[in-house]
């Protein structure tokens, strides 16, 4: 290799060096800067879209605001179920509780478990009753979710 380098004229090896350098600016360009870029376009939406979420929830506790569910309220055994079964086709993964009304989640995106919270609300009669969001890193948050509800009449 080194003998084919020695015998290219001054003018090759600025040119090969050139070359070289551009690939390698391209390659740092394509594989590292353009993909950390898209990252943290993603993670700023996420957490643009986690903060509106949050604000429209302080808003409707400042205004005192109850949400009644649309469907009428089911056995807590069959609530959970269900519940359990919106987080599975969510993705979500369930740690185990002892009470069928708690739920808590390995870290997932903020924008899932609130559309979890919609979706139990909306099913299954339940009205949340606590949440403990913590960060979990990357745009994450681990959920600790307690859910009230009547049985049926």
């Amino acid at each position: 290799m080194m003998s084919w380098w020695s015998a290219r004229a001054p003018r090759e090896k600025f040119l090969l060096t050139l070359a070289g350098l551009l690939a390698a600016a391209a390659l740092l360009v394509q594989g590292v800067l353009v993909p950390s870029l898209h990252a943290r376009d993603a993670a700023r939406q996420r957490a643009d879209d986690a903060a509106r979420t949050l604000v429209r929830l302080d808003r409707l506790q400042q205004s005192g605001a109850a949400y009644a569910p649309a469907t009428a309220p089911m056995a807590p055994a069959e609530a959970a179920a269900r519940a359990a079964q919106a987080a599975t086709e969510l993705g979500l993964t369930l740690l185990p509780g002892a009470d069928p009304l708690r739920f808590a989640f390995d870290p997932a995106e903020p924008t899932v478990v609130f559309s979890w919270i919609d979706r139990v609300e909306a099913e299954s009669g339940l009205s949340l009753q606590s949440a403990e969001l913590a960060s979990a890193g990357a745009g994450q948050v681990a959920a600790t979710l307690v859910f009230a509800g009547d049985p049926p009449q």
